[in-house]
């Protein structure tokens, strides 16, 4: 009876050492967040794209880098890896192709090496700015041009920034938050694009803020997580934080709206799908490395847990850890990139596993409509004073310009330097806002001559035939507007 007994317990022990490893297979399964308590996995399903491609050393992954879309096409660049307590910080940059699920080279960021940057896009053009070079925090700001491949400097941010957020809003492109290695910030600033200059804005509602997580929907803006201290390039934040705050364009007011559902955390991601929800997820807890990922519905305020990041596995006991990039192409939300805290560099701080994954999630259910609409704009260099100048879009099916007109191509006549802006829509109810400016120019080119009969001088009554030439109007003293006139 006693070895019956015996085998028993055994059996029991075995079943609930083995249970939690069961559980681990089905759908909906528990998890523990960073304090101890349960949540289930939601829906949603991640898939394996074509890894990041990188530098030969110290290795292909990088951590810190920045990551925008552009229509049906994705973008990562700069960042860093370490290897041997040695620092490598990138400027490279890649696009990604939906379609083909191939990473495509491009020109190098202009900026030089750069890490803890934000990027983002506005219309078929890209920017990146802010960061750090490994040395110094930086204020640069740039714009790269799907269609050339080019990078230009733009009106610097007004201060230097690292581990800043960033997201657009129609044609204009937004910054705030973060550290300049002395203190976190929470200054909050507006880009135009028409103008390439910087408006400052309501400070951030959540006071001072690095290493949080920023996008947009529709007309808002939105910022959460984070941590609230830090005195130092590499030295780790405090005070994390889960508090999740919208940002009105329209009255320029901070609101907060529900935690994220999530443990506080720094260094995740973030991003909106197809313009209706939004989502946050991996990140630093300031015990692990964390892999849940949850969605924000803008409606109800509510967040609500999917299925977690499967991503960087192998790399470190630990999973996906910090500094990952997030963006979505349509219906589809993509996350890679990111370092792990399996080795934290005891000299420079720098995490020293870096990952090269790269995954796409699915919503269940999928987004209705989803917009990957990008509309172009063209017009001409400069025009002359007077004369008229054909502004043309395209993208969509509906145009609504600045003029008041709706057509794709509109005709305009003007005497200063004017910038003209069109709302571009589609049947799915996608929009994008694009702007250009037509500069002009005096374009005269009339050479008056006069000359008169007799040419000498002539007795008092005698007529004289004076002919102007060189134009095609004249405005003579007497009133006369012919070329010729007789005195």
């Amino acid at each position: 009876m006693k070895n019956k007994t015996t085998s028993a317990q055994m059996q029991i022990l075995l079943i609930l050492f083995f249970l939690p490893s069961l559980f681990s297979f089905l759908p909906g399964k528990m998890e523990k967040n960073s304090g101890g308590d349960l949540f289930a996995q939601g829906s949603g399903s991640w898939a394996p794209k074509a890894d990041v491609p990188g530098q030969p050393y110290p290795g292909p992954g990088r951590g810190y880098a920045v990551g925008f879309s552009i229509g049906a096409k994705g973008y990562i660049g700069t960042g860093t890896a370490t290897s041997v307590f040695t620092p490598t910080y990138f400027k490279d940059f890649w696009e990604y192709d939906q379609a083909t699920n191939v990473w495509t080279q491009k020109a190098d960021f202009g900026g030089g090496v750069r890490y803890n940057a934000v990027g983002f896009s506005i219309g078929n053009k890209g920017y990146i700015g802010t960061g750090s070079d490994g040395g110094n925090a930086k204020k640069d700001f740039w714009e790269w041009s799907q269609a050339t491949n080019t990078w230009i400097k733009k009106a610097d941010y007004p201060f230097v920034r690292s581990v800043a957020i960033g997201f657009s809003i129609g044609s204009k492109g937004y910054i705030g938050t973060g550290s300049d290695f002395i203190s976190a910030k929470n200054d909050f600033y507006e880009w135009d694009q028409a103008t390439n200059i910087w408006t400052q804005k309501a400070n951030f509602g959540g006071g001072t803020r690095l290493s949080a997580v920023g996008f947009s929907i529709g007309t808002k803006g939105y910022v959460g997580t984070g941590a609230n201290t830090a005195t130092g390039q590499y030295t780790p934040p405090t005070g994390l934080l889960n508090d999740f705050w919208e940002w009105d364009r329209t009255t320029n007011v901070w609101t907060q709206k529900a935690n994220f559902g999530g443990a506080a955390r720094y260094e995740a991601v973030g991003f909106s799908i197809a313009n209706k929800k939004g989502y946050i997820g991996t990140g630093y807890d300031g015990v692990n490395a964390t892999k849940d990922f949850w969605e924000w519905d803008q409606a109800a305020n509510t967040w609500t847990v999917k299925a977690k990041y499967p991503g960087c596995t192998g790399a470190s006991p630990y999973g996906r850890g910090e500094g990952a990039v997030g963006f979505s192409i349509g219906c589809y939300g993509y996350v890679g990139t990111g370092a792990t805290v399996k080795d934290i560099d005891s000299i420079t701080g720098v995490h020293g596993v870096a990952c090269k994954d790269f995954w796409e999630y699915t919503p269940d259910p999928l987004p209705a409509n989803c917009c990957v609409l990008v509309a172009d704009i063209s017009g001409p260099d400069t025009v002359c004073i007077g004369s008229n100048a054909f502004i043309s879009a395209s993208g969509g099916t509906n145009y609504s310009w600045s003029t008041g007109a709706t057509t794709a191509t509109i005709t305009v006549n003007q005497s200063v330097s004017t910038t003209y802006t069109v709302i571009v829509s589609d049947a799915n109810g996608c929009s994008d806002v694009v702007t250009v400016t037509v500069p002009v120019k005096n374009c005269c080119t009339a050479t008056a001559v006069v000359s008169s009969d007799p040419s000498s001088t002539v007795c008092v009554g005698q007529q004289v035939f004076i002919s102007a030439s060189g134009g095609t109007t004249y405005s003579w003293n007497t009133g006369v507007t012919t070329a010729n006139i007789v005195a």
